[in-house]
């Protein structure tokens, strides 16, 4: 996936150009484009530290760490106009960033989102 980070400042496009592949699942993208929102948007948000959704202390401190140490994972989590919530997550041991739709079964009580 293509980012252009000509237009972006200096730090952000390093941050940016250390995620690995940035892939994005297919229902993530049709979600994103009927409530008007960039995948852009939401990487941009994820690497300068706006986790979203993700208010838990432990988890946001968690999720700085991974970035500032390139290990580990950091997800962010993004609640849509429409309700539902998009996942941001690097994973930095392949590295790789993933765009997806939450799923329900996925087990988010270590991150403690907001409703």
């Amino acid at each position: 996936m293509l980012i252009d980070t000509d237009v972006m400042d200096p730090e952000t496009a390093e941050r940016i150009q250390n995620l690995g592949s940035i892939t994005i699942e297919a229902e993530a993208y049709d979600v994103l484009m009927t409530q008007g929102v960039t995948f852009n948007q939401l990487v941009v948000s994820h690497v300068r530290g706006d986790y979203g959704d993700v208010k838990d202390a432990q988890a946001k401190w968690d999720n700085d760490m991974a970035m500032y140490n390139r290990s580990g994972e950091c997800r962010s989590i993004y609640k849509l106009k429409s309700g539902k919530r998009v996942i941001v997550s690097t994973k930095w041991n392949q590295p790789l960033t993933i765009i997806k739709m939450e799923d329900e079964s996925e087990d988010m009580s270590d991150m403690q989102t907001r409703d």
